[in-house]
């Protein structure tokens, strides 16, 4: 009874402690990495819809980039919904393969955004990718809501999620550098 309670910061730093040894000796750690690893390129997309707006007539830039931002949220929509049937979470392997096809179909949306140039097309490709990049970042927070004891489980997703975001907004700032700065476009190199 007259033992004096630890002061915020040390059971703050004693926390934090605690989940770094938690995550790092648990056989399911890396898999915090797996939204920011999605999220170095997603972070992006969004200074690319801006400059995929502008392509072609300028007068319509307003309203195609608000059909690019309308066509990602409903690829974030139907991604999650149509791979839930596929996915067993008490079998783990089919949300970590959903996962690796998620990563394959936001691949082919980067690569769609490179060589197509007609809008709808440009729309269509954005749509894969949103797809693919809500659906890894839902199944990638259900296998850590599996595998992470109740007592870690905010420490984890709080180091999941502060990952992905530093990652995101990193590369949103470093492709904005690269357009505005480095004269990077959005489009494949006409030499390749």
């Amino acid at each position: 009874p007259d033992k004096k309670p630890e002061p915020p910061w040390d059971q703050f730093k004693g926390m934090i402690l605690e989940g770094a040894k938690y995550l790092s000796s648990s056989f399911f750690g890396a898999l915090v990495l797996l939204k920011a690893t999605g999220a170095i390129a997603w972070g992006a997309c969004d200074v690319l819809n801006v400059a995929l707006s502008e392509l072609g007539d300028a007068s319509d830039n307003n309203r195609k980039i608000g059909i690019l931002f309308s066509v990602v949220g409903v690829g974030c929509l139907l991604g999650p919904l149509l791979t839930e049937p596929c996915v067993d979470l008490e079998r783990p392997t089919t949300v970590q393969l959903s996962c690796v096809i998620s990563f394959g179909i936001c691949t082919i949306g980067y690569l769609g955004w490179s060589f197509v140039s007609p809008f709808p097309f440009i729309s269509l490709v954005a749509l894969l990718r949103s797809a693919g990049a809500s659906t890894v970042w839902i199944n990638s927070t259900l296998l850590l809501q599996k595998f992470s004891s109740p007592q870690m489980l905010g420490r984890v997703l709080a180091v999941d999620y502060a990952l992905a975001l530093l990652a995101e907004s990193l590369s949103a700032y470093i492709c904005g550098i690269l357009i505005d700065r480095a004269g990077l476009s959005d489009r494949k190199s006409t030499r390749l």
